[in-house]
């Protein structure tokens, strides 16, 4: 990727609010960058638009269409129930 490449991206994630950026008090060329979300955040949304994109935004026939796709380990079926528990207490 070419440096005007990754300016380019940088501005549009500031842009979207996910980068915020500051300058440099010594050289006003410098900008600092900064997260503006957490990974955690991003992730929520990004599975939002998945449920709303491709499930008309029903979250329970995402979550079904994705585990019956797939083979669970006893493990990975206990973490999903723990899951499952936690959001009842929510």
């Amino acid at each position: 990727m070419t440096p005007k490449m990754i300016r380019v991206l940088m501005n549009r994630l500031c842009q979207k609010g996910l980068l915020s950026y500051t300058l440099d008090e010594k050289d006003a060329r410098v900008y600092h960058y900064s997260a503006m979300k957490s990974k955690e955040e991003c992730l929520k949304i990004k599975s939002k638009r998945f449920a709303d994109s491709f499930f008309s935004g029903n979250q329970t026939n995402a979550i079904a269409s994705l585990i019956q796709s797939i083979a669970l380990t006893d493990e990975e079926i206990s973490e999903l129930e723990e899951i499952l528990e936690k959001s009842k207490r929510k």
